[in-house]
């Protein structure tokens, strides 16, 4: 009897501090095992998406880790995402050449902050010089943008045809309304008729080789019959349309020209004021040196090519 209780005693008395050793080795290892993920150091990061200019509605769709996709347009900020490699790609904006290179791939830390970066070009700047005018003018000409050519011309425009052709309406102009008729018509690449009445093939490209001005911008006197209080600058151009044929057919149109700008206060993009210039009007000349004939080709007046529209 003494002796179970005795035992009895060692064995209950063995338990005790068995159980808390066994405890307190578990709780340093748990503590070991936890030392290298500190709760206080995130494991999370912003990124900034920064689109210029601001408000042109720049698209751009991003990718991340485990899946993580999303889109927007012009600037964000993406907080809390996690660390890991992101790539952003720019979509295309009218009117704009997007950036170079379109996709970026960047890297983002714990606790860091990355910015992605995309710089838009305006194709069709605001035109607050005459040169700027004329720029525009020839790029939607050339890419046949109706809505570009059309903000390029005045409320006043008006486009003269050559003395006495016999293409030219009655009054011999065109107002800005009428021309915009026929430009669209082109521009879309509708068959047109000629002043026979013969049907002629639409346009289905065009590619202007020269637009050169020969002269500095003179001031028209304000009791000018025409244009007064303009600005008047002479071109040399080269113009050839590509027609919607089987066969390769074109028609070239190289003349001078007489252009005449104004001026007008407007609104910029960023909503700043400034002065911006309008086409008044345009003079077409006959052609003085015809290309080279052949059955491919045929050389009119711009004023000719109007009228087939």
């Amino acid at each position: 009897m003494t002796g179970e209780r005795g035992g009895t005693r060692r064995v209950a008395g063995k338990h005790p501090r068995g159980t808390v050793l066994v405890l307190m080795l578990a709780l340093v290892g748990a503590l070991a095992g936890c030392a290298g993920d500190d709760p206080a150091t995130p494991q999370t990061g912003d990124i900034t998406i920064d689109a210029q200019p601001d408000g042109i509605g720049a698209p751009w769709q991003i990718t991340g880790p485990a899946g993580f996709a999303r889109s927007g347009a012009d600037d964000d900020t993406l907080d809390l995402l996690p660390a890991g490699e992101y790539t952003l790609t720019w979509g295309a904006v009218p009117g704009f050449v997007g950036p170079a290179p379109a996709s970026a791939t960047l890297v983002l830390a714990a606790a860091g902050t990355v910015t992605f970066s995309g710089t838009y070009t305006d194709l069709y700047p605001f035109t607050d010089t005459p040169s700027q005018l004329m720029a525009n003018f020839r790029r939607a000409y050339e890419a046949m943008d109706i809505d570009e050519y059309r903000d390029t011309l005045h409320e006043s425009f008006v486009f003269v045809f050559v003395d006495g052709s016999p293409v030219a309406p009655q009054n011999g102009v065109y107002t800005r309304e009428e021309d915009l008729v026929s430009t669209t018509r082109m521009f879309s690449g509708e068959p047109g008729q000629d002043f026979d009445g013969e049907p002629r093939p639409g346009v289905l490209g065009i590619e202007i080789e020269k637009f050169d001005r020969l002269t500095d911008w003179m001031d028209v006197p304000l009791d000018d019959p025409d244009f007064p209080g303009s600005c008047l600058a002479v071109f040399d151009v080269r113009i050839v349309l590509f027609l919607d044929t089987p066969s390769y057919n074109m028609i070239t149109i190289d003349s001078l020209q007489y252009f005449h700008v104004v001026s007008a206060a407007a609104e910029q993009r960023d909503g700043r004021a400034g002065l911006r210039y309008y086409l008044v009007g345009q003079r077409d000349v006959e052609i003085a040196d015809p290309a080279p004939q052949f059955l491919s080709n045929e050389d009119m007046s711009w004023g000719g090519v109007k009228s087939l529209y």
